[in-house]
């Protein structure tokens, strides 16, 4: 037989193979591991032993199961055998990640493969074994940040959402879900901004989430929160875009921080200012009522406030205004004048709670009385729907609010007094030159009468005293006008008033107040200079400073008054900054009394400062003047030197133009009012308690062509005509009677004679009747003394609504 060729080749090439499988076992990075059927290791390659720790030398031959921990070690004999029976596999020919056992006792996560190798009878498995303790750890690195991430999220202050690229919120945190409630958790999938975002934050939250989208830098954005009307959050949002593993970004991560304190106190603070210029200006709270509503309403958000003004009880008077600005004699949800507001409840807290219907719809309210040291004055209230509650920042924001405004009403109320008070004591101080000023007149008349009843048949010269007579009464009337006007509380509205105009009809009280030993000069050279004040602030002006004068020269002395028209003083900050580019106009009063010293000088406008003694000044006069001039938008100087006398300098600006009803007030001075020709047969009743009045008038109306019926009294008269029944065509009455009044005897009347017109007389002006509730605005009334022309037009204004009705 001849040898086989083959065979040496084939015997090289399996050297060759089994040099490359040495080569792969030496090298590969897996361990490798063979065993027979009996479980036995019949190989272990260097990567084996790094993984497990034993040299080859030491595990070969031996049980594989001294590389598995318990209980895999004492199960695999069996599985082996069971395998190689029925041919169950739970690993051969699969693979598992498994728990490996290392020479030092550690466990480590492997991932195991093994196969079947067979070679006739003989079968061998072959064990892949991969270390996974690198990959395990990194696998709980990252469960660990997970995890810290998540609770992070959860335990974190700020609302946390997930937003897919169409604004759907995918996820959200627990905080967000405390915050909104049931609404978070039934919120999935839902339009994040149409559903938890307020109208006026949704447009900035969708440029955020539009540019988020695009870059995965952080956007910011100021949207509230708001679930319905119960609950609002003022929120910070910060989003950023998160990106997929292919680098795109498909949805988007919102991190929201409450900054609901921060904004409300940036809010108050707004209000703080706006309500403090709005009072620093006005006059009363009626007149600042639409800036105050306003600055309260941007800093509550409240759907609806209402000012109303109450009596001391907290019974609702009249509503001053609303915010949404409406008209105040439209439909309100408050209390209707004279209902009882039930602040009695809240003596105990400073507001209080109601339920209201309205309109077929319930609304919650809460009222905040206003307060002053003397009671209640007052009450803001708010309405919404029921599901819109007051936070607790909220009512200490309206508290303080309310209190400020209590105050305001106290210290103008404060001011009003100090202006009376000052006023009474410049009147008391002109008694003794009126009453000189007086007698002078009397003087005059009982002499004119006495000579009129000693030259009776000269009829020239008794035309003369009658004209006389006429003169001197006119100049009491002026003289007690002024001295009324001067005293009286009326109206504040301001109007365009001319200075020298004011100044020139106060020339006899200027000069009865400075005393027969002051030279007093009045130079007016500001002819039609008009500023916008209210009525008797120039005279006030004047008044205090004259009485200033007057006491400062105590022996006597010359006393300047004098008005210019000037321009705006260099230097000067006028308290209205647009009237800095205005025309002015200057008054100075100068006296040569015992002047000041630098120190006096310092507080010469500090309200009660005075040097005088004990009762003979309050210390108010010159702060009085300080006070009108910057209400004026005007600046006052001050120039005074021991022994050389004061000089006070006060600049005003001048009214640009006349406000509408000051034209038509204007424009309507000076119409004459003529009565009709003859009321021939008309009976008049006249009660009068004055004889020498009630004949005046009788003759007057006689001479009107009237019949007159007289009475000293309302019993009188009533008793006269249940007697008499006489036809009657108007009652002329006093104001004042004694027993019933002119009012009460005119309502009686009118209950015998239904509509019979009334013309009533008093000292008093109309106006002031009017202003004090004694009469009816419209009412025909004539001021003591009056003359025939006088009683004719107010017979004709009477006699006209009578016949209009």
């Amino acid at each position: 037989m001849e040898p086989d060729a083959s065979a040496p080749a084939a015997s090289e090439h399996a050297e060759h193979r089994a040099a490359e499988l040495a080569a792969i076992l030496e090298t590969a990075v897996d361990g490798i591991v063979t065993i027979d059927v009996e479980g036995r290791i019949r190989s272990f390659n260097p990567a084996a032993e790094r993984i497990f720790g034993y040299r080859a030398s030491e595990v070969l031959g031996r049980n594989v199961s001294l590389l598995m921990p318990s209980p895999w070690a004492e199960e695999h004999d069996a599985y082996i055998r069971r395998y190689l029976e029925t041919g169950q596999a739970r690993i051969i020919g699969i693979g598992r990640e498994v728990e490996g056992l290392r020479k030092d006792g550690t466990r480590f996560p492997c991932e195991l493969a093994v196969t079947e190798v067979r070679s006739g009878a003989r079968r061998v498995f072959t064990a892949f074994v991969r270390d996974l303790t690198a990959r395990e750890r990194v696998r709980e690195a990252l469960r660990r940040e997970r995890d810290f991430a998540q609770r992070l999220i959860e335990l974190l202050p700020a609302v946390v959402v997930l937003l897919d690229r169409a604004g759907r919120l995918e996820r959200c945190n627990r905080h967000f879900e405390r915050l909104c409630g049931a609404a978070a958790r039934e919120a999935a999938g839902c339009d994040w901004f149409e559903t938890f975002l307020a109208p006026e934050g949704r447009e900035a939250a969708r440029a955020a989430f539009a540019r988020a989208l695009e870059a995965t830098e952080p956007t910011r954005a100021l949207a509230p929160l708001q679930v319905g009307q119960a609950r609002r959050h003022e929120i910070e949002w910060h989003a950023t875009g998160v990106p997929d593993a292919d680098g795109g970004v498909r949805r988007v991560l919102a991190v929201g921080l409450d900054v609901s304190e921060r904004v409300q106190a940036a809010r108050r603070l707004e209000a703080q200012v706006a309500i403090t210029r709005a009072l620093e200006h006005a006059r009363t709270l009626e007149e600042a009522q639409g800036e105050v509503l306003a600055a309260l309403g941007h800093a509550l958000r409240w759907p609806r406030i209402e000012l109303w003004s109450t009596d001391a009880e907290g019974r609702a008077r009249e509503r001053i205004g609303g915010f949404p600005h409406a008209d105040a004699s439209g439909p309100s949800l408050g209390f209707p004048p004279g209902a009882e507001a039930p602040f009695g409840q809240a003596r105990s807290g400073p507001r209080w709670w109601a339920r209201l219907e309205s309109g077929g719809r319930t609304w919650s309210a809460v009222a905040v009385p206003i307060a002053t040291r003397k009671g209640r004055c007052g009450a803001l209230w708010l309405f919404a729907p029921p599901e819109r509650s007051l936070r607790e920042s909220e009512a200490e924001m309206l508290a303080a609010f309310a209190a400020q405004l209590g105050d305001f009403v106290e210290r103008r109320a404060l001011e009003a007094e100090f202006r009376q008070a000052q006023k009474l004591e410049a009147v008391g101080r002109l008694a003794a030159g009126i009453a000189h000023d007086f007698k002078n007149l009397l003087m005059g008349i009982r002499g004119c009468a006495a000579l009129m009843e000693a030259d009776r048949d000269d009829p020239v010269a008794r035309r003369r005293f009658v004209q006389e007579i006429a003169t001197a009464v006119d100049r009491g009337i002026e003289l007690t006008d002024q001295l009324l006007a001067f005293s009286r509380r009326r109206p504040e509205v301001a109007r365009a008033v001319e200075v020298d105009a004011e100044i020139e009809a106060s020339a006899g009280l200027i000069r009865s107040l400075a005393g027969e030993e002051v030279s007093v000069a009045i130079e007016l050279e500001a002819a039609g200079a008009r500023v916008l004040a209210e009525p008797g602030h120039v005279q006030q002006i004047v008044m205090n400073l004259v009485t200033n004068a007057r006491d400062a020269m105590p022996r006597g002395g010359r006393l300047l008054l004098r008005t210019r028209r000037t321009a705006q003083p260099e230097g000067w900050s006028p308290a209205e900054p647009d009237s800095a580019a205005r025309a002015c106009v200057e008054i100075t009063v100068r006296d040569e009394g015992c002047g000041m010293d630098p120190e006096t000088r310092a507080h010469a406008f500090d309200p009660f400062f005075t040097t005088k003694g004990p009762g003979e000044g309050s210390g108010l006069g010159l702060s009085t003047v300080y006070g009108i001039v910057r209400q004026l938008g005007g600046s006052i100087e001050l120039e005074s030197e021991p022994a050389r006398g004061t000089t006070v300098r006060i600049v005003l600006p001048l009214a640009q133009q006349l406000p509408e009803d000051e034209a038509q007030l204007t424009a309507g001075q000076g119409a004459e009012r003529r009565p009709a020709a003859s009321w021939a047969g008309r009976r008049v009743l006249v009660v009068e308690d004055e004889p020498l009045v009630r004949m005046t008038a009788v003759e007057f109306l006689e001479g009107l062509g009237c019949a007159a019926i007289e009475a000293s009294s309302a019993e009188q008269a009533l008793e006269r005509i249940d007697r008499e029944r006489p036809a009657l065509d108007l009652v002329l009455t006093d104001m004042v009677l004694p027993g019933m009044g002119g009012p009460q005897l005119a309502t009686e009347l009118r209950e015998r004679y239904p509509g019979l017109p009334a013309v009533f007389m008093s000292a008093y002006p109309p106006d002031l009747l009017v202003e004090q509730g004694r009469l009816a605005a419209g009412t025909p009334a004539l001021e003591k003394p009056f003359d025939e022309r006088a009683l004719a037009a107010a017979l004709h204004e009477a006699w006209g609504a009578h016949e209009a009705d």
